[in-house]
């Protein structure tokens, strides 16, 4: 089940057709449920950005409280506390 909810998170950050920097809502939205699947807390997004060199997410929440990186490495997107 934590499987099928992480593909869901990860397909609906829909990455196709943007701008490096460009973050929509819905990508947002991915981003802070991919955080809260890996056990961090995030109970809303501050700030996100993309990386324009590797495709890394950088996401605050909790009015920049909690710093996190979201990136893909080897096919599995992975969350880390920065």
């Amino acid at each position: 089940m934590k499987t099928l909810v992480k593909v869901a998170l990860i397909a609906s950050l829909g990455f196709s057709g943007l701008v490096a920097q460009e973050i929509t809502k819905t990508q947002k939205e991915g981003l802070q449920g991919l955080v809260m699947l890996y056990g961090y807390k995030c109970d809303s997004v501050s700030y996100a950005s993309r990386s324009s060199w590797d495709g890394s997410f950088r996401v605050t929440c909790n009015n920049n409280r909690y710093v996190y990186e979201v990136k893909d490495v080897g096919g599995r997107w992975t969350v880390k506390v920065k």
